[in-house]
């Protein structure tokens, strides 16, 4: 367990997960053709955040914003990244 979570917040974590890949409508990601491990990461993460929704099933519009927010992550960590694996190949070089 990182972050300094207890017991109780692990197995707390634990059953949220659960019960979000419990709904119907959820099925394991697979990478795009392409695709970044960051972006897929966050891709997984959004459908976990927003899966999607059966029909007659209430939608909450935080939970589409908060998806599509993660998702837009996606250009900057990859600059992050890239810019971090430079400065340890050149570090290593």
């Amino acid at each position: 367990m990182g972050y300094g979570l207890s017991d109780a917040e692990a197995i707390k974590i634990k059953n949220v997960l659960a019960h979000l890949k419990s709904h119907p409508n959820f099925k394991e990601q697979i990478p795009v053709d392409g695709e970044t491990q960051i972006d897929f990461a966050l891709r997984a993460a959004a459908h976990l955040i927003s899966p999607p929704f059966e029909d007659g099933e209430s939608t909450h519009i935080e939970c589409i914003d908060l998806a599509s927010a993660v998702r837009a992550l996606a250009a900057e960590l990859n600059d992050i990244w890239d810019k971090h694996q430079k400065q340890q190949n050149k570090g290593n070089a």
